[in-house]
């Protein structure tokens, strides 16, 4: 028996985009974590604005002027195991990110400054704090409660975009 002829037939488009499609492949594990670092520093830095904050010195002076207080302020006591917990702000410098396989998880570790109340700022307004601080009320009307959850929910749009550009960086 003869050998059946070959007949190779040669698509320009088609062979470019397999080997795009093969490029792709080789890359994604590298993509999607460089993706997930970015989405996660988004978020971080949105949920640190959105996070509660303690009252400055400053922020406590002119409230005490607009209420005609002179006395003086008493200092914050240190929060035990933390670093030294008389700077405003703690709970924002406690807000992390960490890639974990193809999840970011957006935390405040337990073992950080504001590990010991992070929860009860995110969780318990309502039950075991009410009002929003003098420090809180400075940053804005988006530092509140939930800090974490909203900054998820309000970034929605720019980790889709932050995808999309990772996506169209492989196929270019």
């Amino acid at each position: 028996m003869a050998d059946t002829p070959q007949l190779d037939v040669i698509l320009g488009g088609l062979s470019a985009a397999l080997r795009t499609l093969d490029k792709a492949a080789e890359r994604s594990d590298v993509v999607i974590q460089r993706a997930l670092k970015r989405i996660g520093f988004q978020v971080q830095a949105t949920a640190m604005e959105y996070a509660p904050r303690s009252a400055t010195d400053t922020d406590s002076r002119k409230a005490k002027k607009q209420a005609g207080s002179s006395k003086p302020r008493k200092k914050r006591k240190p929060i035990p195991g933390g670093q030294g917990g008389t700077e405003p702000g703690g709970l924002e410098r406690s807000i992390e990110f960490e890639v974990r396989g193809s999840d970011v998880e957006i935390f405040v570790a337990d073992n950080s400054d504001a590990g010991p109340y992070a929860w009860i700022i995110h969780e318990e307004k309502g039950n075991l704090w009410k009002n929003r601080g003098l420090g809180t009320v400075s940053k804005g009307q988006k530092a509140d409660e939930k800090f974490i959850t909203r900054a998820i929910e309000d970034e929605e749009n720019a980790a889709l975009l932050i995808i999309q550009s990772e996506i169209d960086a492989i196929l270019t």
